[in-house]
């Protein structure tokens, strides 16, 4: 299955999306530490969300300084330059995060969502990231990309690809876009669209391409 990717925090890919958080740990990064001199402050307050294409990822809202008391207080950021700064899960994973209270939230004049959300947003996607029985078949800072077992048809060996889900059927398929190509001639290429179903197979749970059978029958 998928390995475990390590995190600077105890918090799991789908706790994070869709919310604010406080960065503390900043300094492992060159570009943080040239943003930090740029803008002030200890820390930094930002969005998690999805990007289909780019994965988890968040958005600077502010930097900010943090007390010794745990009052924060903003200093300035991207936004007030009519800049945008995104950092990508491969950092993110490594700061220490926290997530920003309601109150806190509040406090700070933060909105419940950022207007610029509406960009991102994608209702059935929203679905899909909430499906327990999708989390173990997940790329790890990739919640729409999942792993995938192409079944042994007219002696080919079963293979596991990867997959990103587009929409989610009311019959229970997933439409997915194939995103590597099979070692072996299944009648599947690099970006078809494939409809995937969950399946038991043997004592173990799967994600099925349903196309490979459907297309060998």
């Amino acid at each position: 299955m998928i390995d475990i990717v390590k995190m600077n925090h105890d918090f799991s890919d789908i706790d994070l999306i869709n919310k604010w958080v406080i960065a503390h740990d900043t300094s492992g990064d060159s570009f943080l530490e040239e943003a930090k001199q740029k803008y002030g402050g200890n820390s930094l307050i930002g969005f998690v969300y999805v990007d289909h294409q780019a994965g988890i990822s968040l958005e600077i809202e502010t930097f900010c300084t943090v007390g010794a008391d745990g009052d924060i207080t903003m200093t300035q950021g991207p936004r007030d330059h009519n800049e945008s700064l995104k950092l990508r899960y491969g950092v993110l994973k490594q700061m220490k995060i926290e997530l920003l209270s309601q109150d806190q939230i509040k406090s700070l004049s933060l909105l419940e969502k950022p207007e610029w959300l509406k960009f991102y947003e994608d209702p059935y996607l929203e679905r899909t990231r909430q499906l327990e029985f999708l989390h173990p078949f997940r790329a790890p800072g990739f919640p729409d990309d999942i792993q995938v077992l192409l079944p042994p048809v007219k002696g080919k060996r079963e293979e596991v690809v990867w997959a990103r889900i587009e929409s989610y059927r009311d019959d229970g398929v997933f439409v997915c876009t194939l995103l590597n190509q099979p070692n072996q001639d299944f009648k599947i290429n690099l970006l078809d669209r494939i409809e995937v179903v969950p399946a038991t197979i043997g004592d173990e749970r799967w994600m099925l391409c349903k196309t490979v059978i459907d297309k060998h029958e």
